[in-house]
Formats: structure tokens, C-alpha cells, sequence
């Protein structure tokens, strides 16, 4: 059983506690030595040169044992400064942070960079801005689609540290009106200039219910961005594919929830207007004769 301890403490987890102890005991035993050497043959108090002895060699003992201690426990002194200097650096990093979090609030009051109910665009992430503290900002995650905007369901908490660093887009128009781009690619036997006037008229039909508020949003907007803002409700250009097919390129400034149905209406006026004529075939002819 002596034998275990003994192996125990010079050779396995207690190694160091068991060097320590050896050391600790050469050391107070050297110092009794020095001490009980420097006195004999003197029966009153030591002299001057025998005490600066003594001394230095006390000094010396003390020294040896503060080495040798440091190279039995070099691993857990290691071990020690580096637990220490990621604390610090996690110190560090999470005031960093708080600075970082404060400073964004005052970049995002100081300069109206967007206030509550903006819809905002962080990094590809769309949502409206619900609340905010100095720390983070709150979105209300919404989703963007061919069946327009609609709310997720879920928030997500931004810390303010992300402005500094973020693609930050804010929309500037209220009320839930947006601006939404689609292309309608129609076929070579396409009638152009017939299917252009068809979707014009049914743009121009679309956006006259909310022509008025499309204008005043418009114009609200555009005090708030310091420039004008062209709110045309409605818009259609003409182009062509890559290979050469005609292209309708459609601009709606209308509400966010009406998205889905005012383009399902747009490209059903479209498809049942020219199913309803004989198909000109002169796109065509032109297209094979650059083709080749």
C-alpha cells in the first residue's frame, strides 16, 4: 500500500504535487544546514560577514526552489496563461461588441438611417423593423415571392454592430407599396406592336385603382430621399431575348399584397388577347433569315 501511494504521488497525476513536496523540503532543509553551520563555533551573535552569508545563501536556496518549482509545473503554468489570455481576449471581443452595438445605435439615430415600420433589406434578409434598442434592432422576417410579400411568422433579433458591416437597403415607401419588374417572352410568330398596345392597356387598367395613392406615396418618398421619385404606377418596354425572341418588360409600383394578382391578370389579358387573332408571321421570317 506505501509502495502505491509512493508510485502514485512521484509518478502519476500527483507527479507535481509530490516534486513539490521534495523540493520545498530539500530547500528548508539546506537553509537549516546553512544556518546551523554559519553558528557553530560562535557562542555570541553572528558578525556582519557571516550574516551577509547566511543571507546570500538563503537568497540562493530561495531562488533554486522558485526554478525548480517553475519547471515542474511549466505544463500547468502553460496551460494557466493560455486559459488566461483567451478569457482576456473574450473579454476584449465582447466589449468590442457592446462598443460596437452602442455606436450603431447612434449611427442609426444620428443619421435616420430607418425607424420603426421601414421595410428593410439586411444582407438578403427582408423584414419590417418592429422595435429597437441601443444593442439590436428587431425584424419581422418577410418573404418574397411570385405570390408577393407576406409575413414568416418569425423575428429576427440584428445586432446594431451589423450596420457597420452589412448591405443595409431601406425602402423609403410607405403604406406597402413596392416596386415589382416582370418579362413576359412570347413566341416568333408573336404579333409585337398588337400584344405592346394590349398590355398597355391592361397596365393602365391595372394600376388606375391605386394611381392617386401610388402618387402620394411617391411623393412622400421622395421628400424622404431628397430627390424625385417617378411612382408611374405602370410602365411596359420592349425587348428582345439572347436569341432574338420578343420580350415584354412590365414595372408595377403597387401595393405589396396585390403583387400576385395584378401580374396573373397583366399575363392573362395578354394570352387571351392574342389567342384571339391569326399570328403575323413576319417576326418570324425575319428571325429565320438572321439564323441563317
Amino acid at each position: 500500500m506505501l509502495a502505491f501511494s509512493t508510485d502514485l504521488l512521484f509518478h502519476g497525476p500527483l507527479a507535481p504535487i509530490g516534486a513539490s513536496v521534495g523540493i520545498l523540503v530539500a530547500v528548508a532543509a539546506t537553509r537549516r544546514l546553512a544556518a546551523r553551520h554559519a553558528g557553530r563555533g560562535t557562542a555570541g551573535p553572528l558578525g556582519g560577514a557571516a550574516r551577509r552569508r547566511l543571507r546570500l545563501l538563503k537568497g540562493a536556496c530561495a531562488l533554486a526552489a522558485l526554478l525548480a518549482l517553475g519547471l515542474v509545473w511549466r505544463g500547468e503554468i502553460g496551460a494557466a496563461a493560455l486559459q488566461l489570455a483567451a478569457f482576456t481576449m473574450a473579454i476584449v471581443m465582447a466589449f468590442k461588441e457592446l462598443v460596437l452595438c452602442a455606436t450603431g445605435s447612434l449611427l442609426r439615430v444620428g443619421g435616420a438611417m430607418y425607424r420603426i415600420g421601414d421595410v428593410i433589406e439586411v444582407d438578403g434578409m427582408l423584414g419590417e423593423v418592429i422595435d429597437g434598442t441601443w444593442l439590436a434592432t428587431h425584424v419581422a422576417e418577410i418573404e418574397s415571392d411570385g405570390f408577393g410579400r407576406r409575413a414568416t411568422g418569425r423575428s429576427r433579433v440584428l445586432p446594431n454592430s451589423r450596420l457597420f458591416s452589412a448591405d443595409l437597403r431601406v425602402e423609403r415607401t410607405a403604406g406597402g407599396f413596392v416596386f415589382h419588374a416582370f418579362s413576359i417572352t412570347s413566341g416568333a410568330e408573336t404579333d409585337v406592336a398588337h400584344a405592346l398596345q394590349v398590355l398597355e392597356t391592361s397596365v393602365d387598367r391595372a394600376a388606375a385603382a391605386f394611381a392617386g395613392p401610388a402618387a402620394e406615396i411617391g411623393a412622400e418618398a421622395g421628400r424622404r430621399l431628397h430627390r424625385p421619385l417617378d411612382a408611374t404606377p405602370g410602365r411596359v418596354a420592349l425587348a428582345t431575348t439572347e436569341i432574338g425572341l420578343p420580350r415584354f418588360d412590365v414595372l408595377l409600383f403597387c401595393p405589396a399584397n396585390e403583387i400576385h394578382a395584378l401580374e396573373r391578370r397583366i399575363r392573362l389579358d395578354l394570352v387571351a388577347s392574342t389567342a384571339a387573332i391569326a399570328a403575323r408571321p413576319v417576326f418570324a421570317e425575319g428571325l429565320r433569315l438572321v439564323a441563317g
